[in-house]
């Protein structure tokens, strides 16, 4: 699993459920797209000072898919 899309650490729960899905379901669509919306800026700030650029970048654009499907009524 990719520890950008899909870290192992986020699904240690009785329901195997993932993290991202937990916050989804009690944030509602309007609330998910604002959490999203600021990851995406979370991660573009930070992403010069962690040591892992890349990553960071990767986890601003998972975090922006993730808000585009949420807007297009995929993420259901």
């Amino acid at each position: 699993m990719s520890n950008v899309e899909h870290p192992d650490h986020y699904k240690g729960n009785p329901d195997n459920i993932e993290c991202i899905e937990y916050i989804r379901q009690r944030l509602g669509p309007e609330g998910f797209i604002h959490y999203c919306h600021g990851n995406v800026i979370k991660y573009q700030h930070r992403y010069r000072y962690k040591g892992n650029p890349v990553e960071d970048i990767d986890k601003a654009r998972v975090y922006l898919q993730w808000m585009l499907d949420e807007l297009k009524g995929v993420g259901e």
